[in-house]
């Protein structure tokens, strides 16, 4: 098998089985959003949503670090002569046992002040709180401490496991409200202490299976001075940038509830699961082309990280708006079927909150190409400023407007802002036209999209039915697809889908 063969046939082979993770995590997690709704309730259900929101503050000395590591494993690959794969991997679990370490000192000191302080729960459920903060503390810390195992799994682009392992989470997850509401505990400090034995279960899997499966995942304990270092300044830029955007979301969620209480919080919440539902089914795709990305500018092919970037970033975007715009515009009769009795506010937050990813998707892996590169200290930074500009006019807007839909507003205008400039600066790292990517993917994929969205709307039946649901949701499903295929693709991107399909058809048969 050529080369060229070979990677356009694992590229398939990856797309497809996290693509079928994805619709499993999808279907699993929507449902699990109407179980946990029933079970816990709106209050408790806000009160869980707001205090994973605050533990997830802290996640910002963590932030990046997956990006960074599949960076460097991706390259190690790619230039074995400069990288040892698995003396990065060793120096990878270093760091990531030290930010785990400051990470848990750090929450238990300030998040316990804001807990007491700043959030506003129910004075009879502070008990229950202060449990469920500290069960989250711990979760994030196993999280954490898993990235390093995470990110060789999907540098080494073995996507089957990683869709196995997730799939079994997702279905843990949902298996353990039944017992939640079979219990006699109190069920909101019940379920946080069980999503935490489920992602120390999952910590354990995805350790086992690198260690079994990767030589290099073996962990041998070295101090390479030069190599942390190296992976320290990299990695500060992008948590500068993960700071920012947990300020933007849990921020958000904090000051949502210091104005509007815990029923605005579910309310986030339930539409940041569909959102999450939604990106997981989609954003998967652009995962499986990430690493053959870095892999190829690592050894120079830049005309092939164009086509990769450019096709993956249509099918991905093609793909979320094709799972989002039928619920964007069926939002109402959706939210009446799925939760029965949704909290107030749900429709509005999410129809903004899908809104505001799909601008993002626009530049689907244009971060990737920039970190592919190296250089991202300046583009690190400005992101960083326009997201700490954007965090100020939220907060002004609560104390000086009453609009609960300004915050999100403002989301959606510095997504479009970032977009652009994230679009601008990869074109120029990998010496790519700026107006011929505009006029070429931006443009076209955005008439696509605005074709088939006017026509979805306008099939929009008048009494709707959960037959007449399902047909328009299915039939503006296709209409979306239809459009970015024939419309938002280029010949040759277009002939390069159609081969990479077809080598995944043709493996599947044993011809290749």
């Amino acid at each position: 098998m050529s080369p060229k063969t070979n990677t356009t046939s694992r590229i398939a082979k990856n797309a497809v089985a996290l693509y079928i993770r994805s619709l499993f995590v999808m279907l699993i997690s929507l449902y699990t959003s109407r179980v946990v709704l029933r079970v816990l309730g709106v209050e408790d259900l806000g009160t869980y949503t707001v205090i994973g929101g605050m533990v997830a503050l802290f996640a910002f000395l963590d932030g990046g670090q997956s990006s960074t590591f599949q960076r460097y494993y991706n390259y190690a690959m790619g230039r074995p002569e400069v990288y040892n794969l698995s003396e990065v991997f060793s120096t990878s679990v270093n760091v990531q046992i030290l930010i785990a370490s400051v990470m848990f000192v750090v929450i238990e000191i300030a998040g316990l002040l804001l807990l007491y302080n700043y959030l506003v729960i129910p004075s009879e459920r502070m008990n229950a709180a202060f449990w469920v903060f500290q069960f989250s503390a711990i979760t994030l810390v196993v999280n954490t401490l898993s990235v390093p195992y995470n990110s060789m799994i999907i540098a080494k682009e073995n996507m089957t496991a990683f869709a196995y392992i997730d799939i079994s989470n997702v279905i843990l997850k949902l298996l353990i409200l039944f017992a939640v509401e079979v219990s006699s505990f109190d069920k909101l400090i019940f379920y946080a202490f069980l999503i935490l034995c489920v992602q120390l279960l999952t910590r354990f899997f995805y350790t086992a299976y690198c260690n079994g499966k990767f030589i290099e995942a073996k962990y041998r304990f070295s101090l390479n001075r030069s190599l942390i270092k190296e992976m320290t300044s990299f990695s500060f830029w992008i948590v500068l940038s993960s700071i920012a955007n947990i300020l933007l979301t849990q921020g958000i969620a904090i000051l949502y509830n210091a104005f509007w209480g815990v029923v605005a919080n579910a309310a986030i919440g339930i539409g940041n699961q569909v959102r999450s539902a939604i990106v997981k089914l989609t954003s998967n795709l652009t995962l499986s082309f990430g690493p053959q990305m870095v892999i190829n500018y690592a050894n120079g092919q830049r005309e092939k990280v164009n086509l990769l970037w450019t096709v993956g970033t249509k099918c991905a975007l093609g793909l979320f708006a094709a799972f989002s715009i039928p619920v964007i515009i069926d939002a109402d009769y959706i939210l009446k079927i799925w939760l029965e009795n949704p909290p107030q506010y749900t429709t509005i937050f999410l129809r903004l909150i899908l809104i505001e990813n799909l601008i993002r998707f626009f530049a689907a892996n244009a971060s990737t190409v920039i970190r592919a590169t190296g250089k991202i200290k300046v583009f690190e930074i400005t992101t960083n400023v326009m997201n700490a500009i954007a965090f100020l006019l939220i907060t002004i807007g609560f104390y000086t407007f009453n609009n609960i839909e300004l915050p999100f507003l403002i989301l959606i205008f510095l997504s479009a802002v970032q977009v652009v400039y994230s679009l601008v600066v990869a074109c120029r790292r990998i010496n790519y036209s700026v107006s011929r990517f505009f006029i070429s993917n931006s443009f076209i994929s955005a008439l696509a999209l605005v074709i088939a969205c006017g026509i979805g709307y306008v099939a929009r039946p008048n009494i709707f039915s959960l037959s007449m649901l399902f047909v328009h949701v299915v039939s503006t499903v296709i209409i979306v697809l239809f459009s970015i295929y024939f419309l938002g693709l280029l010949p040759k991107e277009r002939q390069y889908l159609n081969q990479t399909v077809m080598y995944l058809i043709k493996s599947r048969a044993g011809k290749v």
